[in-house]
């Protein structure tokens, strides 16, 4: 019983807002306040990469390369996570996923501007593990770090509901565009944070990881109650 309601959390909407909001935020704290990279938006350091290539500005090569090679060794620890740890632990292993998030945005407040790769590299892995953790938002494909996938689904759903009319079909297209529009709010929050706090303003984004964080202990208990 405790174990379908975990699965059921780690799927939950409510759940899927406040990882939703830490990416946007995230994002727009590690372009704003570190450098003018992505955390999680890898294509966009890819096209900033080759422009670094064209120019010849190997610095800052260096700044695109760390975050994207960061980025797969985040999703690499967060599949031997889940692997090896997924069934051997009394708790949910997303849950220490979502604690090594919080330790990472913690730290990089801490960080100076002179090793911000360092701090690019730490905020792009947590995106990794994050997505890897959690790739479905009731049984839809949806990632909480990133637009594009978002809103090409939520583009997709809206087209079939104008040929078949089907309700639950709209329903799965307004899940994905309240997902892209909560991205953007989180992003908004990044920003302003950058803003009033600079290098510190990253500890906003701990708030919705801890709130997310206990909202497993929220479901076990529920179980507790019902069983």
């Amino acid at each position: 019983m405790i174990l379908y309601r975990e699965k059921n959390m780690a799927e939950s909407f409510r759940l899927a807002i406040f990882l939703t909001l830490t990416g946007g935020f995230q994002d727009a704290y590690s372009y704003f306040a570190r450098g003018g990279v992505f955390a999680n938006a890898q294509t966009g350091n890819v096209v900033l990469l080759a422009r670094e290539i064209v120019s010849g500005d190997f610095e800052g090569c260096i700044r695109y390369i760390v975050p994207i090679i960061a980025f797969s060794i985040g999703v690499f620890i967060a599949i031997n996570v889940e692997i090896r740890l997924g069934d051997k632990v009394n708790f949910n292993w997303r849950q220490m996923i979502l604690l090594t998030e919080i330790i990472i945005a913690a730290s990089c407040a801490f960080i100076p501007e002179t090793y911000n790769n360092v701090c690019n590299a730490l905020l792009s892995s947590s995106c990794a593990m994050q997505i890897t953790a959690f790739k479905k938002i009731k049984g839809l494909s949806t990632n909480t770090a990133m637009c594009v996938g978002n809103i090409r689904n939520a583009s997709d759903h809206l087209a079939k509901y104008f040929i078949l009319k089907d309700r639950n079909i709209l329903k799965n297209s307004l899940h994905y565009y309240t997902i892209v529009f909560v991205f953007a709010i989180g992003a908004a929050l990044g920003y302003a944070a950058t803003l009033k706090f600079a290098l510190r303003g990253i500890w906003g984004v701990l708030i919705f990881l801890i709130i997310a964080f206990f909202l497993f202990f929220f479901e076990e208990k529920k179980d507790k109650r019902e069983e």
